[in-house]
């Protein structure tokens, strides 16, 4: 459809200013080019010329985009529909291309003002990206003291976008990112073989053995009809409210329960539906792409597509403000169904929709000894603080018992394995030249 110019003549600027763009289309659809470019902090024409620049350096061969018109060069990357401006396939490809180039380009300065500065022993830099909820609900609290424990030795960077979009650039390979931290539907623990590379990439799953159960969330004020007629949000909420409370906050008139340990959230909830139950026709379904979805969510999303009753959400936090505005009934991870203004069910049967925890890695570079051992470390994290993270409060800086626990990996008394260099290649293989 389109090919690299045999005179380029394409800016980084460009590169930058194209990705602005097609993060703010994606978010907030405009309705004109003018309001979509309007957006950026720059004037509109040095936008129209920028992009004007990416799409005769990229489809020479369509004679109609380099000549005048600007409407129909513009819908060669956005696409007029009925909620405004969206990115057309090209331009989906294009972001995924252009934010491997501007990474790179970051990872070479920064390469070259490290060892230009005067830093007399350079250390190893670890890329890990991760989906949002992961990055906010798990990493971010598990993480909290990596410069204190590991500062010396590595520099941590993180990406956080959607899985899909991760995989991508895990894929790509030129040291984009060294592992992705995302969900799987199987739980894979045993040592990878080229048998688990996934389909159509060079990547390979290895679990944290944490596993993820999925709930549904709904406006409590709106009736969620099942396909016999019997509303499940009839009389529910302040019967959720009684068994989730003590997972939450105490207060001086409500005091935890003594089994509140011996439960997750996700159990607590007294009510349970199979989706595919649900009369949709009445309320759509609101997903969140994301890679490896189970098999019985997968074929629901599938059925759903074609009958309009289906609406994506980029993130879990879109999707759970969309089934607060009565826009729908969202599937979310249970972390969520201790949220306030909405009811949670337990979607159901578990092991249908159950999700695993794990690390993306890239088959023809394996991990790199410090990649593997901050792994480790958020491994043994979430062996210590399973039932805490799972009630909504991951410990982090400051909290005793977190502060304990890494005083004792400092120790060496918990964490890595006596030969961790060579584990790291036995547990994360490569498997592809």
């Amino acid at each position: 459809m389109w090919r690299a110019s045999e005179e380029p003549d394409l800016k980084l600027s460009d590169i930058h200013i194209f990705l602005e763009v097609y993060t703010k289309a994606k978010a907030f659809p405009a309705r004109t080019f003018r309001d979509l470019f309007a957006r950026l902090n720059q004037p509109v024409t040095t936008t129209i010329g920028q992009l004007e620049r990416v799409i005769k350096y990229l489809f020479t061969n369509r004679k109609d985009l380099v000549s005048t018109g600007k409407g129909a060069v513009f819908e060669a990357l956005f696409v007029p529909t009925e909620d405004g401006l969206v990115p057309t396939a090209a331009a989906d490809d294009l972001d995924e291309h252009f934010r491997a180039i501007e990474e790179r380009c970051s990872i070479a300065r920064q390469a070259f003002v490290a060892r230009h500065a005067g830093r007399q022993q350079r250390r190893a830099v670890v890329r890990l990206g991760m989906p949002q909820t992961i990055a906010y609900r798990l990493v971010a609290c598990a993480l909290s003291r990596w410069h204190e424990l590991f500062g010396g030795e590595l520099e941590l960077r993180v990406e956080i976008d959607n899985s899909v979009a991760l995989l991508r650039r895990l894929d790509a390979g030129g040291g984009v990112l060294d592992a992705v931290i995302a969900y799987r539907s199987e739980d894979r623990r045993s040592r990878p073989t080229e048998a688990c590379l996934e389909q159509g990439l060079h990547v390979c799953f290895r679990s944290l053995s944490y596993p993820l159960d999925m709930v549904i969330l709904s406006n409590p004020g709106i009736p969620l009809l099942t396909k016999d007629g019997k509303d499940q949000n009839h009389n529910y909420l302040g019967e959720m409210k009684k068994n989730l409370a003590p997972f939450l906050e105490p207060t001086k008139k409500r005091k935890p329960r003594a089994d509140a340990e011996d439960l997750t959230p996700y159990e607590a909830l007294p009510r349970g539906i199979d989706p595919r139950d649900i009369n949709f026709p009445q309320t759509p379904l609101i997903v969140v792409p994301s890679y490896s979805q189970p098999a019985a969510l997968k074929n629901l999303v599938e059925y759903l597509r074609p009958r309009f009753e289906l609406r994506e959400a980029p993130y879990y936090d879109e999707a759970l403000a969309l089934a607060r505005m009565s826009q729908g009934l969202a599937i979310v991870n249970d972390s969520y169904c201790l949220r306030r203004h909405v009811t949670a069910f337990r979607m159901e049967p578990r092991e249908d929709f159950r999700r695993w925890l794990g690390v993306y890695y890239d088959a023809r570079r394996g991990i790199h000894e410090q990649t593997y051992r901050l792994l480790c470390f958020l491994h043994q994290y979430i062996l210590k603080f399973g039932q805490r993270i799972r009630a909504g409060e991951p410990p982090s800086y400051g909290d005793r018992e977190y502060e304990v626990w890494c005083k004792k990996y400092c120790a060496g008394e918990i964490g890595l394995p006596p030969d961790w260099p060579g584990t790291a290649k036995e547990e994360f293989p490569i498997l592809l030249p």
